[in-house]
């Protein structure tokens, strides 16, 4: 189990042109991570995607490892930008924070099919 925060950065944004992508991220931006189940290389693997849908890279495969059962089954997370580090000399990288949403009573009670119980006053 991991915890509800977690600080990463993001793996593979050195390839297919994303630095491209990296040069357009702004601090605090809000970013999707979709599990990406038919991956080649890693059966858990997540992808951090931004608002337009465009792959920034993946969250790193150990990492992936605990999360992608958790949204398998359901969990959500928030992802958001807390630094980009390198130079335009350098390959950039980008830290995130991820946070796992609360899930409220009442969707925990309809994804496991629980139904209140009825008290019959004696």
């Amino acid at each position: 189990m991991i915890s509800n925060k977690i600080n990463t950065k993001i793996a593979g944004i050195s390839f297919e042109g994303r630095q491209r992508t990296v040069d357009l991220l702004e601090l605090n931006e809000e970013l999707i991570l979709e599990r990406e189940k038919d991956n080649m290389y890693d059966k858990n693997a997540i992808k951090i995607l931004n608002k337009k849908r465009i792959i920034i890279g993946y969250i790193n495969k150990v990492l992936a490892g605990d999360m992608a059962k958790a949204i398998d089954d359901g969990a959500e997370y928030s992802c958001r930008v807390t630094q980009i580090t390198g130079s335009i000399q350098a390959t950039k990288g980008v830290n995130l924070e991820i946070e796992r949403k609360p899930v409220s009573s009442e969707d925990a009670d309809k994804k496991y099919n629980i139904k209140p119980l009825k008290v019959e006053a004696v």
